[in-house]
């Protein structure tokens, strides 16, 4: 799920399309380029894709130390960074708001179901 920090009308706003165009796009993927199984346990670089809005470019994140022996198991695997709103066609507001906007994305594995 899509959380916001900060007051409800921030959420609106975000929801809007000015912003993210949930109703328009309601998915954000993030798509990470190959990297090392060590990565998980002690974290590192994580660069990959990120598709927002329709819109598709190359972004680098922060692959967080695991804080237990299984990530995406046991705990959360966490990955964080920063984009410019702009560089995804979100311009309203440039005086009010940032252009930076922060992601902390957090994933758990799941098993896949058997083919039937």
């Amino acid at each position: 799920g899509l959380l916001f920090d900060g007051p409800r009308w921030m959420e609106r706003i975000t929801r809007s399309d000015a912003f993210l165009a949930v109703d328009r796009h309601p998915g954000i993927h993030f798509h990470s380029g190959q990297f090392a199984d060590a990565a998980l346990r002690d974290g590192g670089p994580l660069d990959g894709e990120l598709t927002l809005r329709g819109k598709t470019l190359p972004v680098s994140f922060q692959l967080l130390p695991s804080t237990c022996a299984r990530p995406g198991r046991d705990c959360d695997i966490q990955v964080q960074g920063t984009i410019s709103r702009h560089a995804f066609g979100m311009n309203a507001y440039r005086t009010l708001v940032k252009d930076d906007v922060d992601f902390d994305i957090r994933v758990r594995l799941q098993a896949e179901a058997p083919p039937t």
